[in-house]
């Protein structure tokens, strides 16, 4: 089947979408985006998504070439288009295409990009085993170079330190501070359960404000589970009973090793479980069950 994108308000097979090369986004990664997951036409929680879209365009002063509610209708239509039972999706806006140079035109328009695929979630393995995580040192205080308030285009630093998960043989890496503590990985965000307590490390520079890690939030307390946002050491992670990740496309994801030490007894614990089938009722209740 051959994909359907959105690229400016025009509907084009995917092979042949063309953005111009003086496009700021692709010289020098002027640019933000959102991922969402849907299910046929629902988008699942789109609004917090569109309002975290908005917040960050303002805050890079990117000025939207066309109203929210029109870019939902836009998210919607290349939905229909593709007719994709369970589909990512990608919306992404860069400044537009202007003249070489770091100081833009205030004429400038932005371009705004739709792109859906098929979901392909972890192997189910990866849910019921667990996956293994490692920390790279001192990595924060580079990513910290980007806003983790937004979601720029420029994914460098989480590229490299995605490779170097990949060379230790982990799923992900976990950026540390200088100081030592946890902050995010490079698409996902962790949680320690610790004495049946959940864990995350605090907002701030070092860590983006997560659609799911909110979801978390909300679903620790219809579950009685305490939740904390704060400071957490690199320490820490070798005593946490359990650990997991987050993000859009993963939902709730298991570690079950951590810097090569086995976390609880090497399985999904019961928290993580717990709080999994709880995001998943959430998710069906919402978005409708296949």
């Amino acid at each position: 089947m051959q994909l359907i994108v959105n690229v400016n308000g025009e509907f084009l097979d995917i092979e042949n979408a063309r953005l111009s090369v003086k496009d700021r986004g692709f010289m020098y990664g002027d640019g933000l985006f959102e991922t969402l997951r849907a299910r046929r036409n629902s988008v699942f929680r789109l609004q917090a998504h569109m309002e975290r879209l908005l917040k960050a365009a303002e805050e890079l002063d990117i000025p939207l070439p066309i109203s929210i509610q029109e870019i939902e209708k836009r998210i919607h239509q290349t939905l229909d288009k593709n007719e994709l039972e369970d589909a990512i999706v990608r919306v992404q806006l860069t400044r537009g295409e202007d003249e070489p140079g770091l100081l833009p035109s205030p004429f400038t328009s932005a371009t705004l990009v739709v792109v859906v695929r098929p979901y392909q979630p972890p192997p189910e393995n990866f849910y019921s085993k667990g996956v293994s995580i490692c920390t790279i040192p001192n990595s924060a205080a580079i990513t910290s170079l980007s806003n983790h308030r937004i979601k720029t285009t420029n994914y460098l630093v989480n590229i490299l330190l995605k490779k170097k998960a990949e060379e230790r043989k982990c799923y992900e890496a976990i950026a540390l501070t200088p100081q030592g503590f946890l902050t995010e990985g490079t698409v996902t965000n962790i949680f320690l359960v610790q004495n049946k307590a959940i864990h995350t490390p605090t907002l701030g520079p070092f860590v983006m404000d997560g659609i799911t890690r909110r979801l978390i939030r909300e679903t620790s307390r219809n579950e009685g589970i305490s939740f904390n946002d704060r400071d957490l050491s690199h320490d820490e992670g070798f005593k946490a009973n359990e650990i997991f990740l987050t993000n859009t496309g993963i939902g709730v994801l298991p570690v079950t090793s951590f810097d090569g030490q086995t976390v609880g007894d090497g399985s999904p614990g019961p928290v993580t479980c717990r709080i999994r089938e709880s995001y998943l009722k959430i998710f069906d209740t919402e978005m409708g069950s296949c």
